[in-house]
């Protein structure tokens, strides 16, 4: 694995997660079989926008994660030396929730020699369709981590 330099800071957070994914409390249900990836969000201020509602750019990063835990389910990725990157994303947003989380349950509809392809669903708890997502992603060589 490349190390990055010692003077470059860590990405993760005190936790060792991400730390946005932190600040929106991710709680990641690893599924033993199957294809399908599953991560609840609460629903709660740290995920609001100016509306007091929930935040689009809340439900993309949890449309993003899951999507990408589903591709890494699919694929094996050698994080020595690629590095899976979200190459487009398109959410539909459909309405605010009703319950106080929100799942995203995501599966790959094709796994192509360039692009993996994924349909993410986000729904509150009682079943309500909150966002439907298709997300193109892609294992590219490994990045160096960007400098301070």
């Amino acid at each position: 694995m490349s190390t990055p330099e010692a003077s470059a800071p860590s990405p993760r957070g005190a936790e060792g997660g991400i730390p946005l994914h932190n600040l929106l409390g991710f709680e990641v249900h690893p599924e033993p079989d199957g294809d399908i990836s599953r991560v609840d969000m609460p629903v709660r201020a740290e995920s609001f926008g100016v509306n007091d509602n929930l935040h689009g750019g809340a439900l993309a990063t949890l449309v993003d994660l899951t999507s990408a835990l589903a591709a890494v389910r699919k694929r094996t990725i050698d994080l020595e030396v690629e590095s899976l990157v979200t190459a487009d994303i398109h959410i539909r947003y459909l309405g605010q929730p009703r319950t106080d989380i929100v799942t995203a349950s995501a599966e790959v509809v094709r796994d192509g020699r360039q692009m993996i392809v994924i349909d993410c669903k986000v729904h509150d708890a009682g079943g309500h369709l909150i966002a439907s997502a298709d997300v193109g992603m892609m294992v590219v060589p490994r990045r160096r981590p960007l400098p301070s």
